[in-house]
């Protein structure tokens, strides 16, 4: 397994902006919708820090990943679960379904998509 450091480095970054964003930002923009658009283009970027796919396969298995998750979430999975009780549980895979979470995820797929294919392409 070869790992791809920018990929990483983007990660990583990705990650302490969301978690500043669930530490101190409650607000009807970033956190509900900036939040899921970063939040895809972060689980994508750990997927190709792996080097194990090439960009469009792990677009795909981002995009299923995330929609799966969104889903779930239809089907109150914490609760089936029984993680109603742990917060970290609920933040990290929701408890609402959200329509507008699945725009969100779609937009920042369509945005990596856009990205990769220019790459790709010079």
């Amino acid at each position: 397994m070869k790992i791809r450091l920018g990929y990483l480095w983007i990660a990583i970054l990705l990650l302490v902006v969301e978690i500043a964003i669930g530490l101190w930002i409650n607000d009807g923009f970033i956190r509900p919708y900036l939040g899921d658009f970063l939040v895809t283009i972060l689980i994508y970027a750990i997927v190709m820090t792996t080097g194990i796919w090439n960009w469009r396969i792990s677009l795909w298995i981002t995009m299923i990943f995330c929609y799966t998750v969104e889903i779930a979430q239809c089907f109150k999975v914490v609760s089936l679960l029984g993680l109603e009780d742990y917060k970290l549980a609920r933040v990290i895979i929701g408890t609402h379904f959200s329509w507008m979470d699945l725009l969100c995820y779609t937009l920042a797929g369509i945005l990596i998509y856009i990205i990769e294919k220019n790459r790709a392409s010079s």
